[in-house]
């Protein structure tokens, strides 16, 4: 946990897929985060419809008429994952990550 803990202090990124308003490089080693200022100024447009609207749904539905989609991605094996439409779940999981307010977080062992 330490290893992860010190990972994250550094900035790299130890997870797989990016979250929406980041991409991922790989240039000089470990892999790290990096803002997408396209995507990035759509996450903020996302945090300011569910603050004007106050329910999920009707989110889901306007980025639905919108066209907007999660991100696509290349893995090591060449597989490009992603770029389906914003649902209810991917939207609740945007909207409650701790990485998107730059806060980086990880999991610790429970204290016996």
């Amino acid at each position: 946990m330490d290893k992860i803990a010190a990972t994250r202090r550094k900035g790299k990124w130890t997870g797989r897929m990016p979250i929406l308003g980041y991409d991922v490089d790989r240039s000089g080693g470990r892999p790290r985060l990096v803002v997408n200022a396209q995507t990035a100024a759509r996450v903020w447009e996302i945090f300011r419809l569910y603050l004007s609207l106050g329910v999920l749904l009707p989110v889901v539905e306007e980025l639905a008429r919108r066209g907007w989609r999660n991100n696509r991605w290349i893995t090591r094996q060449g597989v490009e994952p992603g770029g389906r439409a914003l649902d209810k779940n991917s939207m609740w999981h945007l909207l409650t990550n701790v990485t998107c307010l730059g806060i980086v977080s990880r999991r610790t062992k429970p204290t016996p």
